[in-house]
């Protein structure tokens, strides 16, 4: 009797399950990730604090629980893609984030200095900008404001998007955030950067200044919660951030506007609040238009969710 009511009830709900490419690919990856992490913190002899993830993965599967509730039982497609994009988003940003810590750890030359070369040469004076913005007080916590936003951008993109059935565009967005931070992080390999604050000797008491030398000198050993920074200078991920939260916001009235004022100025708040080299803003910018152009290619193929019709 028990046998033939848990048949009946898969019957009910699950009768037609099926996994899209999208999906298989994405969490393929998340995988990858997490052994590439595994493999890496063993060579690097770095190591994860106890629960340093545990609220990420607890969330992380409460959000999967919540997707799979609306796919196949309550039956509400936006909720569904929301809770599924939700933990995709959480789980990969935890893992990228002990990615970037395992290629810092691996040392090499750093070329802030040739960043700096490329600045001057490109008639921008970091310091002179970052002593003008650090003179005028409001001006200066504006401008922190609005660097410290592009997570809640995140945020409110994916319940907009994801409620205006726009859920192929949630999915553009995210492979553009997993392909560009993948890159940033890989690239940073080969092109170490303590950033601005270090290099100009302001601000040197940054958080994420402290973890990139420690991390460099073998000194920081375990990684804890409180220990996790972005540390990614070149390229500069908030500036993909910028592109890629205005870029999935156009053709929405009134979002796309109100997104491209403040990444305005998550733009221009950047060097001085973020201690970013302009060159590394032209950097993530080029990285960022490099892969929408792949994205669309890979959504026209089939590869990836393609666009909704309008």
């Amino acid at each position: 009797m028990v046998l033939k009511r848990v048949k009946d009830w898969k019957k009910q709900y699950f009768s037609d399950v099926h996994v899209s490419l999208n999906t298989k690919l994405v969490w393929f990856c998340m995988t990858a990730l997490t052994v590439v992490d595994a493999a890496g913190l063993q060579a690097t002899g770095l190591s994860l604090a106890p629960g340093t993830l545990t609220i990420a993965v607890v969330t992380t599967l409460l959000l999967l629980v919540l997707s799979a509730v609306y796919t196949y039982i309550r039956r509400d497609a936006r909720i569904a893609a929301l809770g599924h994009l939700a933990a995709v988003v959480l789980i990969f940003s935890a893992g990228a984030e002990i990615f970037s810590y395992i290629v810092v750890a691996h040392g090499g030359a750093l070329v802030d200095a040739q960043l700096a070369a490329v600045d001057r040469a490109l008639g921008f004076d970091w310091l002179a900008a970052y002593n003008a913005i650090a003179a005028h007080r409001w001006l200066h916590i504006g401008l922190i404001l609005a660097y410290w936003c592009p997570p809640v951008q995140m945020i409110v993109l994916l319940v907009v998007l994801s409620f205006l059935g726009r859920t192929d565009r949630c999915w553009e967005m995210q492979w553009l955030f997993m392909i560009i931070a993948t890159t940033a992080i890989l690239l940073s390999g080969f092109y170490p950067a303590a950033g601005a604050f270090d290099f100009f000797q302001v601000q040197a008491n940054e958080p994420y200044v402290k973890a990139f030398h420690d991390l460099r000198a073998g000194t920081l050993k375990t990684i804890s919660k409180e220990d996790l920074q972005g540390i990614i200078q070149f390229p500069s991920l908030h500036i993909s951030w910028v592109i890629i939260y205005t870029y999935a916001a156009r053709r929405i009235k009134y979002l796309f506007p109100v997104l491209l004022a403040i990444n305005a100025l998550v733009a221009v708040a950047t060097p001085a609040v973020g201690g970013h080299h302009l060159a590394d803003l032209l950097a993530g910018a080029v990285l960022t238009l490099a892969a929408i152009v792949l994205v669309r290619k890979l959504a026209k193929t089939g590869v990836l969710p393609g666009p909704v019709p309008q």
